[in-house]
């Protein structure tokens, strides 16, 4: 007869009962499920912290870079050109760099295509880049880029801005609307309230709530948008020999970084960087 003690040990085989394929299955694909959205749920909060940390500070925008004149051929070509063929050429480069329909490459009889931004800032940087190879004070003074830009940017004068339209006030100073909310916008990133003034959101700069035709802003806002685009092509492709002609300018895009329109408001941000970098390095 055996005998049982203290020190008697037992070995017992566990045995896993099987579990039904339908609840198993199920089991299995709640918990992959339940992985799958953890996972998703975590890389979806990084990457919303990312974005947030990220969106704080606005990035720089890459240079512009010209359409028709970005190989040597297409600039002997330009420099081949005199008199009135030169005019012709230049003036076609304005209108595109303003979203107008070109008289003297479209013609008359051939439909207009809409102008996009970037058929805009190409025009732009065309511009920039005949300046630099013909002389800047022979494209934008003699002919008449200059006063093309200031008619679209400035179309009452410089002095509108500062609120000097009649010649009476001397003191100086910029319009309220023009100096508090247009530089806020060039850093703020959330909407803010200035005089019962609502100023929303929508890419990055800020919006003051009133559009640009109760502003008193008549011309195209892709035409305001071109002529940016080159003060900015100006500052990046010619440098300092133009920063005589676009300094003067900082005021009308500084009052642009209100504007109703969004590309406007985008262009007038880069613009106002470039100006100010251009007149020195460490001011970016």
């Amino acid at each position: 007869m055996a005998s049982i003690s203290a020190s008697t040990t037992h070995k017992v085989k566990k045995v896993k009962a099987p579990a039904p394929k339908s609840k198993r299955g199920a089991g299995v694909g709640s918990i992959g499920r339940g992985v799958g959205a953890g996972v998703g749920a975590t890389s979806k909060k990084k990457s919303l912290s990312k974005s947030s940390a990220g969106s704080s500070k606005r990035s720089i925008a890459p240079k512009l870079k010209p359409s028709t004149l970005s190989s040597p051929d297409q600039v002997g070509a330009l420099k081949s050109l005199e008199g009135q063929e030169l005019s012709d050429r230049i003036d076609d480069l304005v209108h595109r760099a303003f979203g107008e329909r070109s008289p003297f490459g479209e013609g008359i009889s051939r439909p207009h295509t809409a102008s996009t931004t970037a058929d805009r800032s190409g025009a732009a940087a065309d511009i920039a880049v005949a300046c630099r190879e013909l002389g800047t004070v022979r494209v934008l003074k003699r002919h008449g880029v200059l006063g093309k830009m200031e008619a679209m940017l400035l179309p009452m004068g410089i002095g509108a801005i500062f609120g000097n339209e009649d010649g009476t006030n001397h003191g100086g100073g910029m319009r309220k609307i023009a100096s508090a909310i247009s530089l806020a916008s060039m850093t703020s990133d959330g909407g803010s309230s200035t005089d019962g003034i609502t100023t929303p959101t929508t890419t990055g700069s800020v919006y003051t709530g009133v559009s640009d035709s109760r502003k008193g802003k008549a011309t195209p806002a892709e035409a305001r948008e071109g002529g940016l685009l080159i003060l900015r092509a100006l500052c990046e492709i010619v440098g300092r020999p133009a920063e005589p002609y676009v300094v003067p300018l900082l005021a009308a895009a500084i009052d642009e970084c209100s504007s109703s329109s969004g590309s406007v408001r985008e262009a007038a941000d880069d613009t106002a960087v470039a100006i100010v970098a251009s007149c020195h390095p460490i001011a970016r």
